[in-house]
């Protein structure tokens, strides 16, 4: 019955077992905003192109094959590694947050826009680069060359130049996205995580074996 009403179940005498479920719970919780936040960036700089070509009429930077390549191969497996990142140091040090703290506040969507907004503005770069470097100096005037279909793409000079634009956009996406994967990943690398001998029930009490 006590085990039936308890919040928390020891499974050992130990004390020190609350201390490593709540370091435990604290590593959850900011491995999902760590989640959710790259999830997000990414999927603002994936949406701003699109946005750039109706609204500036300039190609469109970002092929939709492409999308699905950054999806499944930048995306995917980074995100689920930060998911299951290990316990940043200092972690039990922070206060305890507000039980009316949202877990996706306005706070995570800001960092979202404004690393997706970075990462646009840098693949930008490459790709208006590529146009300079063959002589388009009027970059809001660009051949609409993306309505066309691939094939007829590669039969002007226009169409090459688009592609080449696009493979640099395509790539410099995605080594920024697992560069950022990989300065998230380190903050947590130098701390082990601990595995907890607590287990939760429904109410305020605490039961031993």
């Amino acid at each position: 019955m006590a085990k039936e009403a308890a919040d928390v179940v020891l499974a050992d005498d130990n004390f020190a077992a609350l201390v490593d479920a709540v370091e435990e719970g604290r590593s959850v919780y900011a491995n999902i905003r760590k989640f959710a936040t790259y999830i997000f960036a990414s999927n603002v700089a994936e949406i701003l192109p699109f946005m750039a070509s109706a609204l500036l009429q300039v190609p469109l930077a970002l092929r939709v094959v492409q999308i699905l390549a950054i999806d499944l191969g930048s995306d995917l497996f980074p995100a689920l590694a930060l998911a299951t990142d290990r316990p940043e140091p200092g972690l039990m040090k922070r206060p305890p947050r507000g039980r009316a703290q949202p877990l996706f506040g306005s706070g995570l969507f800001r960092r979202a826009l404004w690393l997706g907004g970075i990462e646009t503005v840098l693949c930008y770069v490459g790709f208006f680069w590529v146009y300079l470097q063959h002589g388009y100096t009027d970059l809001l005037s660009l051949p609409r060359v993306d309505l066309l279909p691939y094939a007829e793409r590669l039969q002007s000079p226009d169409g090459i130049v688009y592609v080449l634009a696009t493979t640099m956009f395509h790539a410099a996406s995605w080594r920024r996205r697992w560069a950022t994967r990989t300065r998230a990943a380190r903050s947590g690398r130098n701390c082990g995580a601990s595995s907890s001998s607590a287990t939760y029930g429904s109410r305020s009490a605490f039961s031993w074996r």
